[in-house]
């Protein structure tokens, strides 16, 4: 072992509490030829990087979007420290994120920039297996594809992966919130590691010791719901940076738990709450070179949890603005049994939000706030609390109704006037509508005044040339001039 992987094997363990010997056998870690992570391994590292053009496009457009979120949150003060905190980890390689202009250790760098990308609530969402898919897997394999100058194509591919993966994991267990954990913790780092693995060129075992040794720290604590604090942020910041770090464990000779899904204490069992019929786990690796995952990310328009959004989407559709609210009298909100005792239970004891993070994820208070302002962008949390979405969220009542997958809103005026709405509860398996020029419009609010609107178009053309690019470092390096992020 050279000095070098020595040191790095000691950060790691220091900064994970990783204990374990690189020396056992090969042999003694060998999965089982019906293990899933053996199979997902062999899956992964069998795909070539010739990926369908609509997959390839959304990554790029995943990308765009990054970019934008990336951009407002690294112009924030608050986000400072955080950064500040990672660029200040040294390693004998670097990355660069997107939105900022320093130069990072790569497990750093995947923390910063899923940090950045998740920091204002607005990045997007993925509707089948409700988690927040672009946070972690999108940022690990920009990173991965920077530090180690991978060719576009591997990076879309690497990127599709993880897309795929972390959404055919997350599907069978459906919400994990009832169980306490954030799903993105939980799926994400397995699938990045699986993208940082491909773009690497793992062979199968390092593959399988990637994503088991990243599967040791997924998790993260849905508390931060019903406390108000930044930890989402963190959770999906540890897990990008996991992945990365695993698979440098791996490459280093470091090894997984072969059974770490369907072991006795694996992920399914634990976290899960229940182990998966051999049919359900077939699913996880059939045909997974359809790369279908970026096909099912759906954008976000405005700064709120995911789960908030088709509400306020339904509401703009169908209610008029500016809204009479200082003549509600009665706000009832419906939904199944399945959220009552997380998103009702907040509903009928409401506070009044501390911050920012408390205010994007509280379904009263961000959809009362709409209503005020007919906007929910990043900066409308700027003054909290808003007394007049207080007052309205107050009024609020929380009634169960058979709802699958919908969400319903009705406003009773003090003159009798109803208003109700309610949100899409339909097939969320087909492909989700590019609404190109809404993405733009986003991008372009959220870099007003940091990205000329000039630019928006080179940026989004640089983008959707990534499938023609040898070099993802000579890549980044022209992204940096159009976004004026050169530096550091």
């Amino acid at each position: 072992m050279t000095v070098i992987d020595r040191r790095h094997i000691l950060e790691c363990i220091a900064w994970f509490g990783v204990s374990g010997r690189a020396s056992l056998p090969a042999a003694a870690m060998v999965a089982p030829p019906s293990s899933l992570i053996h199979r997902i391994a062999i899956a992964a590292t069998s795909l070539t990087d010739e990926i369908p053009d609509d997959v390839s496009d959304r990554v790029a457009w995943a990308v765009f979007d990054a970019i934008g979120t990336s951009t407002y949150a690294a112009s924030q003060a608050e986000a400072g420290p955080f950064l500040a905190e990672m660029a200040a980890l040294r390693s004998i390689r670097s990355a660069r994120v997107l939105g900022h202009s320093g130069n990072f250790a790569p497990a750093y760098a995947a923390a910063a920039q899923a940090c950045l990308i998740h920091w204002a609530e607005i990045d997007d969402t993925e509707n089948l297996s409700q988690l927040r898919p672009s946070a972690v897997a999108l940022s690990a394999a920009i990173v991965g594809a920077d530090a180690y100058d991978v060719s576009g194509p591997r990076f879309l591919r690497s990127a599709a992966l993880a897309y795929t993966l972390q959404e055919r994991l997350a599907r069978p267990f459906g919400l994990l919130q009832g169980r306490g954990w954030m799903t993105t913790g939980v799926w994400g780092p397995i699938a990045a590691a699986a993208a940082i693995a491909a773009q690497r060129g793992f062979p199968v075992g390092q593959a399988q010791d990637a994503m088991a040794l990243a599967a040791l720290s997924s998790g993260g604590l849905f508390q931060y719901y019903f406390d108000q604090t930044e930890d989402k942020r963190v959770i999906v910041a540890r897990a990008a940076r996991v992945a990365v770090e695993s698979a440098q464990l791996a490459s280093d000779g470091f090894h997984g738990a072969p059974r770490i899904f369907e072991g006795e204490a694996g992920i399914f069992a634990t976290i899960g709450g229940k182990l998966l019929a051999q049919d359900a786990m077939d699913q996880i690796t059939e045909n997974l070179s359809q790369l279908e995952g970026p096909l099912h990310v759906q954008p976000k328009f405005f700064a709120a949890s995911h789960s908030i959004i088709p509400t306020i989407e339904a509401i703009k559709r169908s209610f008029p603005f500016p809204f009479p609210v200082d003549l509600v009298s009665r706000f009832i909100i419906r939904g199944d049994a399945s959220i009552a005792q997380s998103l009702g239970k907040k509903v009928a004891h409401f506070e009044p939000p501390a911050t920012k993070i408390g205010a994007a994820v509280n379904y009263s208070y961000a959809t009362s706030l709409f209503l005020v302002r007919g906007s929910l962008m990043p900066w409308d949390y700027d003054q909290l609390p808003d007394e007049r979405a207080v007052r309205l969220a107050q009024l609020a009542e929380f009634e169960t109704a058979p709802l699958k997958r919908a969400m319903q809103i009705e406003l009773t005026l003090k003159d009798g006037r109803v208003y109700s709405t309610t949100t899409n509860s339909g097939d969320f398996s087909g492909t989700i509508p590019l609404d190109a020029d809404r993405r733009k419009e986003k991008f372009a609010a959220l870099t007003r005044g940091i990205i000329p609107n000039s630019r928006i178009e080179q940026i989004l053309r640089h983008c959707l040339a990534i499938k023609q690019q040898n070099s993802m470092s000579r890549w980044f390096d022209t992204l940096g001039i159009l976004t004026n992020s050169v530096g550091a």
